[in-house]
């Protein structure tokens, strides 16, 4: 059995923007005239532009989203730390991902930890005894209220 998706052919980059240019529809036309924009004047790689606009939409393309993903993928950040932020969040806060991204962590647990230690490595209290436990995933349920943990990645909230 052959799928949709198996029958319809796929456009070349250059169908692809002909296809843009000949939309009716006013969004699709402010967004060609930024494809142009940005391909031929910023040098920014046309199917980088085709990919976001095919993912997330002429709409979060026009409002300028895609320089802020294009910027924020260019940098040290993990890609996939990105999409989970987009995914849970909208693209339309991806300018708020780096003020939201605390970094990798294998669990919520391990933020916690490493969250505390650093805070209490400034603290002349910071000598607690080996034989002290602390409970690291009650730690982070009680930090679960301001971050969150997705796939690894961890996120304050209040951005």
């Amino acid at each position: 059995m052959t799928t949709t998706a198996e029958m319809a052919p796929t456009l070349t980059n250059t169908e692809w923007v002909r296809t843009m240019a000949l939309a009716t529809d006013p969004i699709a036309a402010e967004a060609y005239n930024k494809l142009l924009d940005l391909v031929n004047n910023e040098g920014y790689p046309l199917d980088d532009v085709r990919d976001f606009i095919d993912t997330y939409g002429t709409k979060a393309f026009v409002d300028g989203h895609y320089e802020t993903w294009a910027d924020l993928t260019d940098s040290s950040y993990n890609l996939e730390a990105i999409e989970a932020f987009v995914e849970e969040f909208g693209v339309e806060n991806i300018n708020s991902f780096e003020d939201a991204y605390c970094g990798s962590y294998r669990d919520g647990a391990h933020f916690a930890q490493e969250l505390v230690t650093d805070q209490m490595s400034s603290m002349a209290a910071a000598n607690i005894p080996d034989f002290v436990e602390i409970n690291w995933e009650a730690t982070w349920d009680n930090l679960s209220q301001d971050y969150t943990e997705i796939d690894g990645h961890i996120f304050h909230l209040s951005w």
